[in-house]
C-alpha cells in the first residue's frame, strides 16, 4: 500500500502541477502524463524538473527523454539498476562537458519536489546514446553535504557503498 501511495503521489506531484512548499510549479499538464501500470513508475524529468511524463517502461521513459533533448541519467528506486521499482530519467537541452572540475552543467537542487528526496538507491549515466554526464549527490537541499565521498559517479549500482542509498537530496551533473 505505501509503495503505491508514493506512486500516486509521484504521479500527482509530475502530472498534475501540485505546488511544492517553495511555490514552483512542478510539471506538465494532466493530459501530457500517459497512465503507467501499476507495478513501476518510470518518469521523466527535465533540467528543472519538472515532469515530461511517466510511462510503463524504463526504455519508452529514455526514448521520450531523448526525443526531449538528451537522456544523461536514470535514478532508480531499486539497487543494481532494478527498472522493476521506480525511475526517473534525467532529459537536459545539451550534453554535459565532460568535465566535473569547476561548475557543474546542470543542478538539481531539490528531489523531493520530483518525488525522488531520498529515495535513489542506484545509479546510470551510461545510456548508450553517446552521452558523458557524471554525477554528484549531495544529503541536503540546495548542493549541501556530499554523500559520496567528494565523488563523481557515472554507474553504480548500490549507492549504499558510498554512503548514499535513499539520503540523496539533491545532486549535480557535469
Amino acid at each position: 500500500m505505501r509503495k503505491l501511495a508514493v506512486r500516486l503521489t509521484c504521479l500527482l506531484a509530475m502530472g498534475a502541477g501540485i505546488m511544492p512548499a517553495s511555490g514552483t510549479a512542478l510539471a506538465a499538464t494532466p493530459a501530457s502524463i500517459p497512465s503507467a501500470t501499476a507495478s513501476a513508475s518510470h518518469c521523466v524529468a527535465d533540467r528543472h524538473g519538472k515532469g515530461l511524463g511517466c510511462y510503463s517502461s524504463l526504455s519508452r521513459a529514455i526514448r521520450v527523454a531523448n526525443a526531449a533533448g538528451y537522456a544523461v541519467a536514470v535514478l532508480y528506486d531499486w539497487i543494481n539498476y532494478n527498472s522493476r521499482g521506480d525511475t526517473v530519467t534525467i532529459s537536459v537541452p545539451r550534453d554535459c562537458s565532460r568535465s566535473t572540475s569547476g561548475k557543474a552543467d546542470y543542478e538539481f537542487k531539490r528531489l523531493d519536489h520530483m518525488g525522488w528526496g531520498d529515495r535513489v538507491s542506484s545509479v546510470n549515466t551510461r545510456l548508450g546514446n553517446g552521452t558523458h554526464c557524471d554525477v554528484f549527490f549531495h544529503t541536503d537541499i540546495d548542493l549541501v553535504g556530499d554523500c559520496a565521498g567528494k565523488r563523481w559517479i557515472d554507474r553504480y549500482g548500490h549507492l549504499g557503498h558510498y554512503g548514499c542509498y535513499k539520503r540523496a537530496s539533491s545532486f549535480r551533473l557535469s
